[in-house]
């Protein structure tokens, strides 16, 4: 899938990430789908996130919707992305990331990741990801 970033993307992550820093974890609102895809979204205009995810309100209905488009959280990132991950290496600001044990997408800050944590944003150094998807 060919994503563009917009022209200010980088103030609209950064208020993104403000406006959730201290929000907790929570299936509906704000778990790691919601949080990765939400920074994609602020950063291409996009949504990508299926309309069965989009409405998921427990961790059972996220289960559901994941299960429509694949059988892991890298299978269903793939498929939603639109594109194969790379090495988190190459990760720059805005990419989403995954983590292992357990499995969570992350939004690049450069040398560290943001993840949802239970209480509010975490980072997790760099090399805490097992691989990452290019937006824009």
């Amino acid at each position: 899938m060919n994503l563009l970033r917009i022209h200010d993307w980088q103030e609209r992550l950064a208020a993104y990430v403000e406006s959730r820093r201290e929000k907790p974890f929570s299936w509906g609102a704000h778990h790691c789908g919601n949080w990765a895809f939400g920074g994609v979204e602020v950063i291409t205009g996009r949504n990508l996130l299926s309309a069965e995810l989009r409405v998921a309100e427990t961790r059972a209905e996220v289960i559901r919707a994941m299960r429509l488009l694949g059988d892991s959280l890298k299978d269903v990132t793939t498929a939603l992305m639109g594109a194969e991950p790379v090495l988190p290496t190459l990760a720059a600001i805005g990419d989403i990331g995954m983590v292992a044990n357990p499995s969570a997408l992350l939004i690049c800050n450069g040398d560290t990741w943001l993840g949802v944590g239970r209480e509010s944003v975490v980072v997790l150094p760099a090399e805490s990801a097992v691989c990452a998807w290019k937006v824009g």
